[in-house]
């Protein structure tokens, strides 16, 4: 056990830990979640920081504390994982820059994994190259400088990176349970646009095709990259 828990951010309600919260109880370890824009953030070093998606911007005004904590996390050289805006925000507390509305994902992708990812832990036993994902995003990051290219994607060029050695930013969201991934589908904020962007037909069958015959595989690569990364924090 450590001595501080593993923090959280959540940056909306229909975005929770998911997958990662399953898999944190599995393993007995303490963790907190914070509702941004709903409570302060705590004044502790975290055992690892989390920030998960939402539907702001990297740019947003209210993001400035966690960007601030982000810093002093990346400051003493402690884990960090950003999930999509997570992810983003990483990216544009590293130096990177952010582009708004330029690189709409959604549903699942097969991405490559770079050389360098083959060889970094937070992949540690993915079976071959290719790491199933899913995506839900109109944003997208540049590579911060000094970072390290691990994913790559088409609309998306950069799906996930390593900065420094122990936080790590992704385009993409492992968190998702089954249950959440129809909650999405069925009644996500943006399920209109969705539909605009994709089509009703593409749509449905993203649900009623895809997600079966893809979610099983997505599912144990996302634990298992969860798993590696509570690894690289010394907490597993």
């Amino acid at each position: 056990m450590t001595a501080s828990p593993i923090l959280i951010l959540q940056h909306v309600w229909g975005d929770p830990p998911g997958l990662l919260a399953t898999l944190l109880q599995e393993h007995h370890l303490a963790y907190q979640v914070v509702q941004i824009g709903e409570e302060p953030l705590p004044d502790y070093l975290p055992a690892a920081l989390i920030v998960l998606g939402g539907p702001q911007t990297a740019y947003d005004e209210s993001l400035l504390p966690e960007k601030a904590l982000i810093r002093r996390i990346l400051e003493h050289n402690l884990p960090c994982l950003g999930i999509c805006l997570g992810g983003q925000v990483l990216a544009e507390v590293c130096g990177a820059q952010v582009h708004v509305g330029t690189a709409t994902e959604i549903g699942f992708y097969e991405l490559p994994l770079t050389d360098e990812a083959l060889h970094d832990e937070l992949f540690k036993g993915f079976p071959g190259n290719i790491h199933q994902v899913f995506s839900w995003h109109n944003d997208t990051f540049d590579l911060p400088p000094g970072a390290v290219l691990l994913e790559t994607g088409v609309t998306a060029y950069h799906q996930s990176f390593r900065y420094g050695q122990r936080a790590y930013g992704l385009q993409y969201h492992p968190e998702l349970t089954e249950e959440l991934f129809h909650q999405w589908i069925q009644s996500h904020p943006a399920r209109d646009k969705a539909i605009t962007f994709m089509g009703q037909e593409r749509y449905q069958q993203l649900e009623e095709v895809e997600g079966p015959r893809r979610y099983p595989l997505y599912r144990k690569q996302s634990m298992l990259l969860f798993t590696n990364f509570l690894r690289i924090a010394g907490l597993l």
